[in-house]
């Protein structure tokens, strides 16, 4: 399944800049399930009527679906398709701001970077030219591939470094060198010690030597 990462570059609308908060956005939303639909709170009135619910990836309101809207001519079908749907929430942020999701009013984001490394369900992964998989390869170029992730959560960055810096191995080199250290430091005190007790009373060395003790 693609990640949520991947699907925010395939739709091709939004900035890198933007990332981070749709990755905080999307767990407490739909808990990245492009199939969900929000049944149990409505978030308005259609206009024929119905109530209007929430749907989808970035949780779409169903009133953006009627005439005037910022999703006119699609349906409720459509904003299951999470390409789809994060193209509609760029509408909606663009002329909302980020406060048109709940759980930024409320101030339950989430960390983003495990975020956008997750997988989106519900999305379908069959092959075809209007599958969401094809949608992704050709956003790609070709291909589904890792792409590199800015610099989104520094607790995370800093376990990973010292995951990759504190192994065993390096742990072990690093006992190595300063118990040598010790060694030599060892060395040289005892080389210091031999060459002064050594040191001929005739000489002005042994000399003071003889008057300290």
């Amino acid at each position: 399944m693609p990640s949520l990462q991947e699907l925010i570059e395939a739709s091709g609308v939004w900035d890198r800049s933007d990332w981070n908060m749709i990755g905080s956005i999307v767990p407490g939303e739909s808990s990245h399930n492009a199939a969900k639909v929000n049944t149990t709170m409505s978030c308005g009135k259609r206009a024929d009527g119905s109530a209007a619910r929430a749907v989808g990836l970035m949780q779409i309101c169903t009133l953006h679906l009627d005439p005037g809207g910022l999703a006119e001519g699609l349906s409720e079908s459509d904003l299951k398709n999470p390409i789809t749907n994060l193209r509609v929430a760029k509408k909606i942020k663009d002329a909302q701001g980020w406060d048109a999701w709940e759980v930024v009013t409320s101030g339950k984001l989430a960390p983003a970077g495990p975020s956008l490394k997750r997988s989106v369900v519900g999305a379908g992964t069959s092959t075809g030219p209007d599958s969401l998989l094809d949608q992704v390869r050709q956003a790609e170029g070709g291909g589904i591939s890792d792409i590199d992730l800015p610099d989104l959560n520094p607790v995370d960055n800093i376990t990973d470094w010292a995951n990759q810096t504190f192994t065993n191995e390096n742990l072990f080199k690093a006992g190595k060198v300063a118990l040598g250290g010790a060694f030599i430091i060892l060395g040289v005190a005892g080389l210091v010690f031999v060459v002064a007790k050594n040191v001929s009373s005739a000489t002005p060395i042994g000399q003071i030597r003889k008057m300290i003790k």
